[in-house]
């Protein structure tokens, strides 16, 4: 039996591919894996960003232990690890990392990466799920020493009702004396932040919608506050009268106003936040002895929050096609009654 040259061809045609089938099998191929490497790196990062809320749902529960001891929260950690303190343990707590922290001097005090050691937390939960430091933002009026009764810390009505204060006898129609059955505990949730203390976590953002101002915080005026823990508040009386009865003393208010969640009236503020800086961890601390953080190409908001100033943005996260508004940060707060209640322990609201 013969073959001849066309035979041949025509056999070679019928059991291989042409070169456009070859061109359009690699092309099909190709998105097929692109697809697959675009869903693992997305589920990756989903990874990642679950394993960085578990971290912040551990500290946030050692905060809450803490603050229960306490009646205060830790000074951030200096990231350069250059400190007098060991590192990870609060600004201010000395060689051995065991004095109560000192960090209301300087906003840049303020702010540092989580005191891991001062918590009782090994050293991995000070960082999110993409390795970079967390970064911890505190108002400085909460790492107060509650005993330091050299600083004088006025107390809010809420603290120094019937239910706080034993002892209670009438004089002249009205309520005095007694003492607080937990001073530590009232000068912690119902203390009178001063200046920029009240302020260090206001929450609001800077860039172009969707951002809009998130979280403003008031306290109340001076006039519901007291510096001395044990004088009961007596709703008898108009006003305080220590302070000149101006404005009009109450009880206690909280009031959420419209639509803008802007919370006035009130004794709750943020006593700290946890930033995850994101995927991209642009603003992260990068401790090894620096101060330095890592570059920061995110978008306003992301500034906002890897600068050390007295605000943090709490927003979701949007638009990453456009560098100037992008916006991957995870960010987590706890106001001192969020705090004393986190761990189902006696809330602000008893003593």
């Amino acid at each position: 039996m013969s073959y001849n040259f066309f035979q041949i061809a025509n056999r070679n045609e019928e059991s291989g591919f042409t070169l456009v089938e070859v061109a359009i099998i690699m092309i099909i191929s190709g998105l097929i894996l692109t697809a697959l490497i675009n869903s693992y790196l997305r589920w990756n990062d989903i990874l990642k960003s679950s394993k960085t809320k578990e971290h912040i749902a551990v500290v946030s529960d050692a905060m809450s232990a803490y603050a229960s001891r306490n009646f205060r929260i830790p000074c951030p950690a200096d990231p350069s690890d250059t400190g007098v303190e060991p590192f990870g343990t609060e600004i201010g707590s000395g060689v051995n990392g065991a004095a109560i922290g000192a960090c209301g001097g300087a906003i840049a005090q303020a702010e540092g990466i989580i005191p891991f050691a001062s918590l009782g937390l090994d050293a991995s939960f000070a960082r999110d799920g993409w390795g970079n430091y967390m970064t911890y933002q505190v108002s400085p009026a909460f790492t107060r020493d509650p005993e330091d009764l050299a600083g004088v810390i006025n107390v809010h009505a809420k603290c120094r009702t019937t239910d706080w204060i034993e002892g209670v006898f009438f004089v002249g129609g009205q309520l005095n004396g007694g003492r607080n059955v937990e001073a530590r505990k009232a000068r912690f949730c119902c203390m009178q932040p001063l200046g920029s203390e009240a302020n260090i976590l206001s929450t609001s953002a800077a860039d172009a919608s969707p951002n809009q101002p998130a979280l403003i915080f008031r306290g109340d005026g001076l006039g519901f506050y007291n510096n001395n823990v044990d004088a009961v508040a007596d709703p008898n009386v108009a006003a305080e009268p220590i302070n000149g009865g101006v404005p009009p003393r109450k009880y206690y208010n909280n009031t959420l106003h419209g639509g803008t969640l802007i919370m006035s009236g009130h004794t709750d503020l943020p006593a700290y936040v946890l930033i995850s800086h994101g995927s991209n961890g642009a603003g992260a601390f990068i401790g090894n002895n620096t101060l330095n953080r890592n570059a920061n190409d995110g978008g306003v908001s992301e500034t906002i929050n890897a600068t050390a100033n007295n605000q943090t943005v709490y927003d979701l996260e949007h638009d990453s096609s456009n560098d100037n508004t992008y916006y991957d940060d995870i960010v987590s707060w706890q106001t001192q009654s969020n705090l004393m209640a986190r761990l189902r322990r006696d809330s602000c609201a008893v003593p």
